[in-house]
C-alpha cells in the first residue's frame, strides 16, 4: 500500500501543482507548509517518522507515504481507496529544514500513537 500511496501523491503533485493552476489539496497543502504546521516527532518509531500536523479541523497524526488520521483519508480508506489528503501531500512537498522538530519519550510516543490508531503499523 506504501508504494501505491507514494506512486498518487507524487503524481497528484505533478498534475495539479503547476504554473497556471493549483488545486485545492495542493493550495491546502501550501498553506501548511508556509504556516509552519508541520511537526517532526523524535526519536522514530522502528522505520517511521511520525509527523504532527495542525490542519483546518484538528491536529492528525501522520506518516510519510503511509497513514494520516484525518477523517478524510480514513474515509477513503474504508471505502476501499488510497486517496491521498493534503496533509500527506504536504509531507511530500516540505522541506526537511522547514519541518519543526519536537522529541517525545518512547513510551509517550508509543501512547500517542494508540490514541491515533496506528498501532498495528508500530509493532510490524
Amino acid at each position: 500500500m506504501r508504494k501505491k500511496l507514494t506512486r498518487k501523491i507524487k503524481l497528484y503533485i505533478k498534475r495539479y501543482n503547476t504554473d497556471s493552476y493549483k488545486s485545492n489539496k495542493i493550495i491546502d497543502a501550501l498553506n501548511l507548509i508556509e504556516s509552519n504546521s508541520i511537526t517532526a516527532i523524535y526519536p522514530k518509531i522502528r522505520k517511521y517518522r511520525i509527523f504532527l500536523i495542525k490542519g483546518k479541523r484538528g491536529t492528525y497524526l501522520t506518516i510519510k507515504n503511509t497513514y494520516c488520521s484525518c477523517i478524510g483519508f480514513t474515509a477513503s480508506l474504508m471505502k476501499g481507496r488510497i486517496k491521498p489528503c493534503y496533509h500527506l501531500i504536504a509531507l511530500e512537498m516540505i522541506k526537511e529544514e522547514q519541518v519543526k522538530k519536537t522529541f517525545f519519550e518512547p513510551e509517550k510516543l508509543y501512547d500517542l500513537a494508540l490514541k491515533h490508531g496506528v498501532e498495528n503499523l508500530l509493532r510490524s
